[in-house]
């Protein structure tokens, strides 16, 4: 059973090389480059953001509590993690038009 005392880096890292070995074809490379556990992490830094905004919360008030969750101190660590897809500029686009469409806050 994994534990929050048993999820550190190096217990981490370890178990990602396994899954990786596990998981991955000598035959297929994607792009050239293998999967980096760090990839997970801005993966779910950015479902997180487009969850809370498919229900209509607001992001900005949650920003703080992904930082907290994803164990950084403030959130410049955290927009490291955060990339623009398609869909999240698609939102963002979204947002703006209602913006100039009423001309004041969201």
């Amino acid at each position: 059973m994994i534990t929050a005392a048993r999820c550190t880096t190096k217990w981490s890292a370890k178990r990602f090389c396994m899954l990786k070995r596990t998981l991955a074809s000598p035959k297929k490379k994607v792009l050239g480059s293998q999967p980096a556990l760090h990839a997970l992490r801005h993966s779910f830094a950015v479902a997180r953001l487009l969850a809370w905004y498919r229900v209509g919360g607001n992001v900005r008030t949650q920003l703080p509590n992904l930082s907290v969750y994803m164990g950084h101190l403030g959130m410049l660590e955290t927009y490291h993690y955060l990339s623009a897809t398609p869909e999240l500029l698609t939102i963002a686009g979204e947002m703006f038009d209602r913006y100039a469409e009423t001309g004041g806050p969201l």
